[in-house]
């Protein structure tokens, strides 16, 4: 990824490489930062000062909070991708929304969330939107729920986040992504995006009575 120019936030070769954010200046000198960590983390997965790996947003969120506070105090605009909530739920937990505000405290402009494989609410709050789940975009077929997705387009003035669109998508039977404009499942999308999602999460396994 060095080697193409390819920014990689969120891991390294020890946990201040992780932690660090990548800056990318615009051509109207607007500087935007990067900072990724995860909540959901295997065991040995985690950087350690000798030893690389993925910056840990489950044990050490005071130092992803660090990270952000960092970011925001030398750069205009702050993007913080986010591993974490609970596969196929497609509301946020109570800990995704926690952490959300701690982010935004720290000085996050926009929120990228990721790992439930399926669509959860964009909302804002003080300027910065929060996406908490994109969903699967590059993956295999899906043809439910977890084959929902789209793209996500933020608009700034500056540095200042001024709106949010986001446009439809489904997985098509090669695993690529889809414009939809209408149908069931396009409701669907829109219902969860605008915040309408219990009603689409998928019933509890049955459980067998014991004798």
């Amino acid at each position: 990824l060095d080697e193409v120019g390819i920014l990689r936030p969120g891991a390294g070769s020890n946990n201040a490489e992780a932690y660090a954010p990548r800056i990318m200046t615009l051509d109207n000198g607007v500087r935007v930062a990067f900072v990724s960590a995860t909540a959901v983390v295997p065991g040995g997965f985690a950087a350690t000062a000798e030893r690389p790996g993925v910056a840990d947003a489950k044990w050490a969120i005071p130092r992803v909070l660090a990270a952000v506070r960092a970011a925001a105090a030398s750069n205009d605009v702050v993007v913080v991708s986010v591993h974490w909530g609970i596969e196929r739920e497609t509301c946020p937990s109570e800990e995704q929304r926690d952490l959300a505000a701690e982010l935004i405290e720290a000085g996050a402009s926009l929120i990228l969330g990721h790992h439930p494989h399926v669509l959860q609410p964009i909302e804002t709050f003080d300027r910065t939107v929060i996406a908490y789940s994109l969903g699967n975009f590059a993956w295999h077929p899906r043809y439910g729920i977890t084959g929902d997705t789209g793209v996500l387009e933020i608009t700034f003035d500056g540095s200042y986040v001024e709106g949010y669109r986001f446009y439809p998508h489904v997985l098509d039977y090669r695993g690529g992504a889809t414009p939809i404009s209408s149908g069931d499942r396009y409701d669907r999308i829109v219902d969860v995006i605008e915040g309408r999602c219990e009603q689409h999460d998928p019933e509890s396994p049955p459980t067998s009575e014991v004798l």
